[in-house]
């Protein structure tokens, strides 16, 4: 880690040279998100192989998928893993509103139920912009790698760059701008941040330092040699067969391969049949019995349910099979209706109990037999 093996040209050996503290730093910082993200790797592995081995046959058939998403991340210091956290969430609820709204129009259409017709918010703006911005970073990480000037500074500069004019047709604030300047507290100086982008749920301020580091996923030949040289077995296995140091040194983009990634989750989430669970926080100071109304109805706004509630005005928030019905509400009718079809026993309901006093006035008494409610059929 403090010195780097330089290659003679034209012949086989090699020199060393000191790196400097921040060179020092680097290296370190490639050996702990190496070797982290290949026992993450092995994990999920391990834990995939656990579960597949409980599945009868040949673990083919049904699957049950799990998929927890915390929210936007907005930290003091933001940098590339919460841009790229934020892209996922944006990604997802694109996938939840489009999903919901669409489905829940279909349903609205097969009932026959007047429908004004819903468009879900458009959040493209932002995802488009964080799209360039990630291909400007690879941009700059592979000009690194061939040793052509390349920084954080270059790159925050040029995110800025392409996006200095808006988009024909398009409105308001631009989506990647400068960032604001900062007020200095308690007379200490606060480093600014690089650029901002406007996310679909709020603006997020992205800090200078880290992008190019932090995008290469291509360890240094000296970190793969550290780790085959461990003394433990599964340390050395993490450290790969040695092929990067043979052929040299080729650029990575962990932002591509994350996107990949999320690419082929939506398409998967796609082809599913999803159930959505939607989580709010009360307020921000988190104490029981605290609900802060403004800040519950920020979450609203900001995460596509405006339109779905205004959607589900239209119609009926909640359906339930005819069978389910007839089981629920069937021993509550006369005997008479209990050996109905379940459709009959699902658009009736026992008569309420007559109330006290005169039948006329707003207390007259209830028809024997009365619609309740729409199910599908």
């Amino acid at each position: 880690m403090l010195k780097r093996r330089v290659a003679v040209q034209g012949r086989r050996s090699f020199y060393e040279v000191e790196r400097t503290r921040t060179q020092v730093e680097c290296v370190l910082r490639s050996f702990i998100v190496t070797l982290y993200s290949r026992l993450f790797r092995r994990l999920v592995a391990r834990m995939n192989a656990a579960f597949c081995a409980n599945v009868p046959g040949d673990g083919a058939g049904a699957e049950l998928g799990l998929l927890d998403i915390y929210g936007f991340e907005s930290l003091q210091r933001n940098g590339l893993e919460q841009l790229l956290i934020n892209l996922t969430n944006e990604r997802l609820q694109q996938f939840f509103v489009r999903h919901a709204l669409v489905s829940e129009q279909q349903a609205y259409l097969q009932e026959g139920i007047p429908l004004r017709a819903v468009e879900p918010d458009d959040c493209s703006r932002s995802l488009d912009a964080v799209l360039g911005v990630l291909d400007l970073l690879d941009d700059h990480g592979r000009q690194r790698c061939r040793g052509l000037p390349a920084s954080d500074d270059r790159f925050c500069s040029a995110a800025v760059r392409a996006h200095a004019a808006p988009a024909p047709g398009r409105a308001g604030p631009l989506p990647v701008r400068s960032a604001r300047p900062r007020r200095p507290r308690g007379g200490l100086p606060v480093e600014q941040g690089a650029f901002l982008v406007a996310h679909y749920a709020g603006d997020v301020e992205y800090e200078r330092q880290g992008w190019l580091d932090g995008n290469d996923a291509q360890p240094l030949p000296e970190v793969e040699a550290l780790l085959r040289s461990s003394e433990q077995e599964w340390v050395r296995a993490a450290g790969g067969d040695g092929a990067a140091a043979v052929e040299g040194r080729q650029f990575r983009s962990v932002s591509r391969q994350h996107r990949r990634d999320l690419d082929a989750l939506v398409s998967r989430l796609g082809s599913a049949r999803v159930q959505f669970v939607r989580c709010f926080r009360p307020s921000r100071q988190e104490t029981p019995g605290r609900v802060d109304p403004a800040y519950l109805l920020g979450q609203l706004a900001s995460c596509g349910t405006v339109p779905l509630l205004r959607l589900m005005h239209q119609g009926f928030p909640h359906r339930l099979p005819l069978r389910e019905v007839a089981a629920r509400f069937g021993p509550l009718l006369p005997e008479r209706l209990r050996a109905g079809s379940e459709r009959t026993l699902a658009r009736c309901a026992a008569p309420p109990p007559p109330p006290e006093g005169p039948s006329e006035g707003p207390h007259r008494r209830a028809p024997a037999e009365h619609f309740v409610f729409l199910v599908e059929g």
